[in-house]
């Protein structure tokens, strides 16, 4: 029912892509070290488009809303994809990842991902 909510209110919006141009682009694979952080960068897109998620050198991925852990870990409830978002967490599965960091709700355990995505 959320998703045909949610649906009907994105119809409804207006189209404000081309409102800002910005300053930096993100590319699977770059470091961010530059930024002062010891982390990659990794496209996942299926949610969006241009989704990514960060994985620090220690292990943390901070998977923006490819994720999410509300009452329990799942995947994107709204994607614009369902095949990206399948491979993008195939990607992820196979990542050095020690705990995950949702765009909604509290972190969790790369085992939780593994039982979430087993059947990728």
């Amino acid at each position: 029912m959320t998703g045909k909510i949610m649906a009907l209110m994105a119809a409804k919006m207006k189209d404000t892509s081309g409102c800002f141009e910005p300053n930096l682009y993100l590319e699977d694979g770059q470091s961010l070290q530059e930024f002062g952080l010891d982390a990659t960068v990794i496209h996942t897109p299926g949610h969006t488009q241009g989704s990514i998620a960060i994985l620090t050198a220690a292990g943390g991925l901070i998977a923006g809303d490819t994720l999410s852990n509300r009452r329990k870990p799942k995947t994107a409830d709204l994607f614009e994809n369902e095949s990206e978002l399948k491979t993008s967490l195939t990607k992820l599965r196979g990542l050095p990842v020690k705990k995950i960091y949702p765009g909604h709700g509290k972190p969790f355990s790369f085992q939780e991902l593994l039982e979430l995505t087993k059947d990728l």
